[in-house]
C-alpha cells in the first residue's frame, strides 16, 4: 500500500545519509503539504463550534432596575433604579464596564430615555411637582431643561445628528409620534410608545396598541404610512433596538402572559426569530455596532396577603407564581384570584381561595374579573391575552354547576366585567372595531350589550365597582375616576378624589368608597364619602417584607371585615451581553 506523508517523512529521515540533499528537501516539503492538506480536509469536515454568549454584570446594588442606555463611548451605561436610599421614584446611576463601582448622578428623580452622540441625555422627570416631563441635560452634569410633557417610558430617542428628538406624546384620546418635536408623523387612537431611530436616521421603530397584543411598526423619518412588522406581543415592552448588523430590529417581549420575556428579532419582511432566552425575564435596552447588547435580567413573583373575618393577622393567600386578588365575596370568606404567570399557563388560570388559608380551588382558565354578590359565580374573560377576534365572557360556578359562555357579536375586545347586584347582568368594558373602550350592560342570558357611557371609560382592575343599589359604576377616564350612571347620563366627579387614589370597593351602605394609594409604604386605605368628599383613615397596610415598596389590587369586603392585596418582589441586574447572533 501507499505510504502516508508522515510515513514518507519518517523513512526519509531514517535514510537521509543515502539520499541527495535536494531529494531530502523535496520529500520534506511534500510531507508538509500533505499534512496541511489533511488539516484543511479535517477542518472542512468538522462543524464550527458555536460560542455561547457572555454576560458581564454592571450593577451590584439592590433595587428595581429601570430603563438604561449605553454612553456614546461604549464604556458605561446610564440607568434608572428605584428602591435605593428609601426612594420611591427612580434615580439615575452610571455603571462602568471596567469597574464594579457605580456613580449616582446629581439629578432629580427621573427615568433614562436616550443619550445623543454629543453626550446629551434626554430624561423623564418624575414626581408630583413636575409630572412626566421630558428634559435635556448634559451627561457631564447640569440643570435639566424641561422640554415637553406627556412623554412615556422609553418614548424618546435622539437622531443621528445628536440634535433632534423623536418622541411619543400621550394626548387626549390617543398618542402622537413626533420627529422632530412638534412635527407629527402619525397620530392614533391607540397607545403608541417606545421609539428608536435607525442608525442611518431614515426610519423609526415603535410599539403600537399597548395592552392588547402590541404591534412593532416602522415609519419613515420623513413621514408616510406606518408598516406593521409583527403583532400580538405582551410584556412590559421596552424600545426596540436596531441589531448590530442593521438587518433586523431586536425587541424583548412575550407571546402570552405565562411566558418569560425573551429577545426576538424581526426583519423588514416580518420574519421573526428568537435571539436569546434564559430563566427569568430579559429586557433589551441598547446595542452597539460592534455587537454589545445592554439588557436587564429580572425575576419577579407576585404574591397575595390577606386577613379573613374575625382575625387581625395577615396570612399568605398566594396560589402560584403570579397571583392577583381580583374580588372578594360579600362575607369576606372567598377570594377570586387570577394567575397570569408561568404557573397559570398561556390562557391564565382562575382560582377561588378561602381567606382562612384553606387550599385554593381552580375554577377554570381565562382572566378572572369578578365574583357575584352571593359568591356563587365568577365572571371570566375567555382570552386573557385578548388576542382572539371575538372574545367573550364566561360564567363559572364556584360550586356545583356548569359553565356557560355569553356570545359576543358586537365587541372587538373585552377588557373587564363587574357584576350588577341582581346577579343577572354585568357591566363590561369593551370596544367596537376602530373605537375606544366604553362601558356596556350585558345580560348574562345573552343578547347584544347596551352602551351606558361614551367612549374613553374603563373599569378598575379589582374590586366591585358597581354601587350596592346598582345606580353607579366607578370608572376611569381621561379626566380621572368618576361615577357613571348605569341608567345613562353624564358622569359625576367624585368629591375629594385625588389623582393618586385607587378605588378598591364600595362600602356596604353605598355611601363611601374604600380608596388607597398603592405606591406608599405603609399603604393608607381611606373611606371616601361620595357625597361630601370627606375621607376617614380606615387602615394602614404595611407588608412584612421590607423590600416591598407598595401594594396593588386591594380588595375589601363591603363591611370591612376582611381584605386582601397583591404585592410584587423581584430581583434585577444590568448586563452587557456579547456574542448574540
Amino acid at each position: 500500500p501507499e505510504m502516508s506523508g508522515a510515513t514518507q517523512a519518517r523513512d526519509a529521515a531514517g535514510s537521509g545519509a543515502k539520499l541527495p540533499r535536494v531529494v531530502r528537501v523535496a520529500i520534506a516539503v511534500a510531507a508538509l503539504l500533505a499534512a496541511a492538506a489533511a488539516g484543511v480536509l479535517a477542518a472542512a469536515n468538522r462543524k464550527p463550534r458555536a460560542s455561547a454568549p457572555s454576560f458581564h454584570r454592571l450593577d451590584f446594588q439592590p433595587g428595581d432596575l429601570g430603563y438604561a442606555r449605553l454612553t456614546p463611548d461604549g464604556r458605561s451605561a446610564i440607568y434608572g433604579m428605584r428602591g435605593r436610599e428609601g426612594r420611591e421614584l427612580e434615580s439615575l446611576y452610571q455603571a462602568f464596564l471596567d469597574s464594579p463601582e457605580i456613580r449616582k448622578l446629581d439629578l432629580p428623580p427621573a427615568d433614562m430615555l436616550s443619550i445623543s452622540s454629543a453626550g446629551e441625555m434626554a430624561i423623564r422627570l418624575r414626581g408630583p411637582s413636575v409630572g412626566d416631563v421630558l428634559a435635556r441635560v448634559p451627561l457631564a452634569g447640569g440643570v435639566p431643561r424641561q422640554v415637553v410633557g406627556g412623554v412615556q417610558y422609553a418614548s424618546a430617542d435622539w437622531g443621528p445628528d445628536g440634535k433632534s428628538l423623536a418622541i411619543v406624546r400621550q394626548v387626549e384620546g390617543g398618542s402622537r409620534l413626533e420627529y422632530p418635536i412638534g412635527k407629527v408623523l402619525i397620530e392614533t387612537q391607540t397607545q403608541m410608545g417606545c421609539v428608536r431611530i435607525s442608525p442611518d436616521g431614515r426610519e423609526i421603530a415603535f410599539w403600537d396598541n399597548f395592552g392588547a397584543g402590541a404591534s412593532l411598526a416602522i415609519i419613515a423619518a420623513s413621514g408616510g404610512e406606518r408598516r406593521i412588522l409583527t403583532s400580538g406581543w405582551l410584556g412590559w415592552l421596552a424600545a426596540p433596538v436596531w441589531s448590530p448588523d442593521g438587518r433586523e430590529i431586536w425587541f424583548s417581549a412575550r407571546k402570552d402572559t405565562a411566558g418569560r420575556l425573551a429577545i426576538y428579532g424581526v426583519d423588514r419582511a416580518g420574519r421573526t426569530r428568537l435571539v436569546a432566552r434564559m430563566p427569568g425575564h430579559l429586557e433589551l435596552y441598547d446595542a452597539t455596532r460592534d455587537g454589545r447588547v445592554l439588557a436587564g435580567h429580572f425575576d419577579q413573583v407576585i404574591s397575595v396577603m390577606g386577613v379573613p373575618p374575625g382575625e387581625s393577622k395577615e396570612r399568605d393567600l398566594t396560589c402560584l407564581d403570579n397571583s392577583g386578588p381580583i374580588d372578594i365575596s360579600s362575607d369576606g370568606r372567598k377570594l377570586l384570584v387570577r394567575e397570569i404567570g408561568e404557573g397559570g399557563g398561556p390562557a391564565g388560570a382562575v382560582y377561588l381561595r378561602p381567606t382562612d388559608g384553606s387550599p385554593a380551588v381552580k375554577l377554570g382558565e381565562g382572566g378572572a374579573c369578578a365574583l357575584s354578590r352571593d359568591g356563587a359565580f365568577a365572571a371570566v374573560l375567555s382570552d386573557i391575552a385578548q388576542s382572539s377576534r371575538k372574545p367573550h365572557v364566561v360564567i363559572l360556578p364556584t360550586g356545583v354547576g356548569e359553565s356557560r359562555a355569553i356570545a359576543n357579536d358586537t365587541l372587538e375586545k373585552i377588557f373587564g366585567a363587574k357584576w350588577m347586584p341582581d346577579g343577572s347582568h354585568l357591566v363590561i368594558e369593551g370596544n367596537e372595531p376602530g373605537r375606544r373602550s366604553r362601558l356596556w350592560i350585558q345580560d348574562i342570558a345573552g343578547g347584544k350589550p347596551r352602551p351606558i357611557t361614551a367612549e374613553g371609560f374603563e373599569l378598575p382592575p379589582a374590586g366591585n365597582a358597581v354601587s350596592p343599589d346598582g345606580t353607579f359604576v366607578v370608572a376611569g377616564s381621561d379626566k380621572g375616576f368618576v361615577l357613571c350612571p348605569i341608567a345613562g347620563g353624564d358622569p359625576k366627579p367624585i368629591p375629594g378624589w385625588k389623582d393618586e387614589d385607587v378605588a378598591a370597593q364600595w362600602s356596604a351602605d353605598g355611601k363611601a368608597l374604600f380608596v388607597y394609594q398603592g405606591d406608599e409604604s405603609p399603604a393608607k386605605v381611606f373611606l371616601l364619602d361620595v357625597a361630601t368628599g370627606q375621607r376617614r383613615l380606615w387602615k394602614e397596610i404595611r407588608p412584612a417584607d421590607p423590600r416591598v415598596r407598595g401594594i396593588y389590587m386591594l380588595v375589601v369586603a363591603p363591611d370591612g371585615s376582611a381584605y386582601a392585596y397583591g404585592y410584587s418582589h423581584s430581583t434585577s441586574q444590568l448586563y452587557v451581553i456579547e456574542g448574540l447572533r
